[in-house]
């Protein structure tokens, strides 16, 4: 190691040793040999690779390219020691050889070789650089007496004018700043109105298209509420499950009937204790059965309000597995007994107490029952649910009136009683069942945007075929000729006459079909 400290590995001073021709970065090549050779000489174990890299880095001596030194934590080699080296390439005949010019290093700084530097074409000078500019930015000008031609800044209180820089007052100039601030910050608010107003707009169109309209009128329903009730609908749920899908049948509910009143113990309820109060402030009480829905305690009060007050129910059902939902016959095995008329009811299943207020109600209850409704998130079929949902909203507000109208009634023939004892002619028959059960009205809703409800016909007669053997096809078909005119059905029987199940199609206006 000390023989690489010997001046004679110098190949600047003594190039007769190591050849005129001799490269620069033969020096490098011979230091790296050396430092590798004191690297394994040092290591303990030359075969350990780590052993032997960590020698090479406390590696230290004064090569042939100077002082030599690594990076404790690289292993590069220290930039203080590295020696850089100028060649100037002149072209002697018809080839060009490298003339050192000057060498460089962070311990010795720049040193020059006193070779004059040739440029191409043999010069000497350094050359001048004639770039033509012809504009520069803004702020600046031209500046065509330096060599060469560059752009200068205007000084403050200028500015290019010409292509020179003219002198411009101060107080000026900040007016022209403000200015053009004020000018962009108007153009970014008037585009911010505009996009504003053209999504209030949009918005605004949409919410008239999912506007419920009744299907018979294409005017929106009446919500009327009783001088006892506050509410239209009570949204009963359990958080843990349908807290989500409740807010959203809120939402979009308050959309499509602008009038209506909603119940949601998150937004309107103030105190637990006033949950039957709630209850009995409502026409409709919807029921959201999801997973634990009676398992959960206050979702019992509130059925047990419901059903003490004779109100009427519809029940969502929440069919995802992974979003709440359970089985149908899971939910009812959890159904308390004292509960399963009440929420499992089908039409016509319900068994009427003897009294006849009671009969009255069960007979009009019976009317507004109906299947579970599914709660589905594609749009249009969720729109289907919550249509559902509006109309048995309207068939309870009927109800509500009709039950109102049987205790008048009662009470009118009860006083009639007392009063004509002898008279056996008095008519005691509930308002319910005169003509407004043999005439009953119409709840069936639709969105003004849909289409389905609309006229359709076809130009010429068309026969629609529909195998018998898929009940639901033929229902489907059906309801395609109520819907549509000039559509006939025919279910097609092997072996039997083909028969004609819809023999004409409805003209004019178009029935329900949904």
């Amino acid at each position: 190691a000390d023989d690489c400290k010997n001046p004679l590995f110098n190949v600047t001073t003594y190039p007769e040793v190591f050849g005129a021709d001799t490269h620069n970065v033969a020096a490098y090549a011979y230091d790296c040999v050396v430092a590798l050779s004191m690297a394994f000489s040092e290591a303990s174990n030359p075969n350990d690779g780590a052993e032997v890299y960590n020698a090479f880095k406390r590696v230290s001596f004064a090569g042939a390219s100077g002082m030599v030194s690594f990076d404790s934590n690289t292993g590069d080699r220290q930039p203080s020691t590295v020696l850089y080296i100028l060649d100037n390439w002149v072209a002697l005949g018809s080839t060009l050889t490298p003339m050192l010019s000057a060498s460089f290093s962070l311990a010795s700084g720049l040193t020059s070789s006193g070779v004059t530097i040739s440029w191409p074409g043999g010069h000497n000078a350094t050359p001048v650089d004639r770039t033509n500019l012809s504009s520069c930015d803004s702020g600046f000008v031209l500046n065509t007496q330096s060599k060469p031609p560059k752009c200068v800044e205007c000084p403050r209180g200028t500015m290019p004018h010409m292509g020179i820089c003219s002198a411009v007052d101060e107080q000026d100039q900040d007016q022209l700043v403000w200015w053009a601030w004020a000018l962009i910050t108007v153009a970014i608010m008037l585009a911010a109105i505009l996009c504003i107003l053209c999504g209030v707009r949009y918005f605004r169109n949409r919410v008239d298209q999912l506007v419920l309209v009744m299907q018979q009128t294409g005017v929106p329903p009446k919500l009327v509420l009783s001088a006892s009730e506050r509410y239209h609908i009570f949204l009963s749920h359990t958080w843990s499950t349908a807290q989500d899908q409740v807010a959203v049948i809120k939402q979009k509910l308050s959309l499509m009937l602008p009038t209506v009143r909603i119940f949601l113990d998150i937004d309107d309820l103030d105190d637990i204790s006033q949950l039957e109060q709630c209850v009995l402030d409502t026409t409709l009480i919807v029921a959201f059965l999801s997973r634990g829905y009676f398992l959960s305690k206050n979702s019992m009060r509130e059925l047990h309000a419901a059903m003490a007050h004779r109100k009427p129910l519809c029940v969502v059902h929440e069919e995802d597995l992974n979003r709440g939902g359970a089985p149908l016959e899971q939910l009812r095995a959890d159904c308390p007994n004292e509960f399963l008329n009440y929420v499992f009811i089908r039409q016509g299943d319900r068994t009427c107490l003897a009294d006849e207020v009671d009969k009255s109600y069960c007979n009009t209850m019976d009317r507004t029952s109906q299947a579970p409704i599914p709660w589905l998130r594609t749009s249009a079929l969720q729109r289907g649910s919550l249509v559902l949902i509006a109309e048995a909203l309207l068939k309870a507000i009927h109800a509500s009136n009709e039950i109102g109208q049987v205790a008048s009634s009662l009470e009118a023939s009860s006083a009639a009683a007392s009063a004509h004892s002898d008279d056996n002619t008095f008519d005691t028959k509930p308002a319910a069942e005169n003509e407004n059960t043999s005439n009953e009205k119409n709840f069936a809703l639709m969105a003004q945007d849909d289409t389905i409800f609309t006229c359709h016909f076809f130009s010429a007669p068309c026969t629609l075929y529909a195998s018998p053997n898929n009940p639901g096809a033929v229902r489907f078909a059906q309801l395609l000729c109520t819907a549509v005119e000039g559509l006939q059905l025919i279910e097609y029987l092997e072996g039997v006459t083909e028969r004609e199940a819809c023999a004409s199609c409805t003209s004019g206006k178009s029935g329900k079909s949904g």
